[in-house]
């Protein structure tokens, strides 16, 4: 199974990609914390690249994005616009005071590329989880606490991503952002393989 995640592709990330060897055929998930310009500031450029080339006809690729609410106010045109919404399969827009106003994380599952399933990763609802034994990426986003600089606090989070395969979890990534480290936050990552 094969997931090319990209966590806040800031200052000169399409750059530091392309010169290590990925392609944009790596990319099936995109993860921004919050909209501070080191977190975000390649994204439009990415999704430019993804344009061109899909406009090319040359293995058109969408692509799967969370953004939190303020950032997605800066990114808007790169995410609503027509020349660009072919490119999502789905924009995960999670909105800190409204989704994760009481500090309750939340949860979307995608299932995973695997030889009889497609190649292409698939958001599914909480109800069809149980209805599919596939690779499958729990991603849980978590209230964090960043002071950045899009107008609205709290703006960010972080995100605890899990990899299952039929039913058994296989392994567990923290992502912290930038976020104040406290202990209601860090109770999140105890159980990470990584973070």
């Amino acid at each position: 199974t094969k997931l090319g995640i990209v966590v806040d592709p800031g200052f000169d990330f399409i750059h530091n990609f392309f010169s290590q060897g990925f392609t944009l055929d790596d990319i099936d998930l995109v993860l921004i914390t919050h909209a501070d310009a080191d977190h975000i500031n390649d994204y439009a450029g990415l999704a430019d690249l993804f344009r061109v080339r899909n406009k090319q006809g040359a293995n058109s690729k969408q692509i799967h994005t969370f953004i939190p609410r303020n950032a997605h106010r800066i990114l808007n045109r790169y995410i609503t616009d027509e020349f660009y919404r072919s490119l999502y399969y789905d924009t995960v827009l999670v909105d800190v005071d409204d989704d994760l106003r009481d500090k309750i994380n939340v949860q979307y599952t995608l299932t995973l590329p695997s030889e009889n399933r497609g190649s292409h990763p698939r958001m599914i609802s909480e109800g069809d989880k149980e209805k599919y034994n596939g690779p499958r990426l729990i991603i849980e986003c978590i209230p964090a606490s960043h002071d950045d600089h899009a107008g609205e606090r709290p703006g960010s989070f972080g995100y605890v991503l899990t990899l299952e395969e039929d039913g058994r979890e296989i392994g567990t990534i923290g992502f912290t952002g930038d976020s104040q480290w406290f202990p209601e936050f860090a109770e999140n990552f105890r159980d990470c393989d990584l973070v």
